[in-house]
Formats: structure tokens, sequence, C-alpha cells
């Protein structure tokens, strides 16, 4: 079981985003956001003789919050609200190939 994914049973997240309008005429508003959380397993059967290499992800206990900034834009259009937004990891992990960027579009709203 070393090295995989196995999930967590203890978890905590955050979104704080500012919304404000660029052309409000035809909908299109900008967004600047922060965004973070982490999942922890807490059973002692699945960590006996565990070791955290990676402050910033832990298997076992409690390890750091993973962290991201970014920016985006929103247009409320006739086929409803389109998102396009860019996300930054504040601490890359790049032992996990963990890019630089992500580019994310929804359809709709995120609530």
């Amino acid at each position: 079981m070393r090295g995989q994914t196995i999930g967590g049973n203890a978890q905590a997240y955050y979104q704080l985003e500012i919304e404000f309008p660029i052309v409000e005429s035809i909908g299109i508003r900008g967004v600047v956001f922060t965004d973070g959380g982490n999942a922890w397993n807490l059973e002692d059967s699945l960590c006996q003789g565990a070791s955290v290499n990676d402050p910033v992800a832990s298997e076992c206990g409690f390890g750091g919050i993973r962290t991201s900034a970014g920016f985006g834009f929103r247009w409320f259009s006739p086929l409803g609200p389109l998102r396009f937004e860019f996300g930054f990891p504040i601490r890359r992990r790049e032992a996990f190939d963990e890019k630089p960027m992500r580019f994310e579009f929804n359809i709709g709203t995120s609530f």
C-alpha cells in the first residue's frame, strides 16, 4: 500500500474569491481567488510504520494545507454562465509532476 493514494477520513478546505465587473453591459466579470484544502488519514491501522517525506502532503496524521491562487473570467452568456480560470499552486510539488499552472473551463456555476 506504500506509495499509493488511499484517501482520507478527515478533510478541510476553503475558497475565497472576489468577483468584479469588466464589461457589465454584456455580462463579463473578472475573478481573483485563493483556495486550499487537504484530506488526511487518521486510521492507526493504516499508518503503522509510515514516514512522511513530503511536508505539504501527509499520508498519516495532519500534514499541510495544499493552496493555490489564480484569476479568471466569467461570462453570463445566453447559454448560461461560462467560466475560464487559471490556477497556480503556491507550493508546487515537482516530485509529483505537478504543473506550474492549471486551466479550468466550466459551464454553469460552482454552487
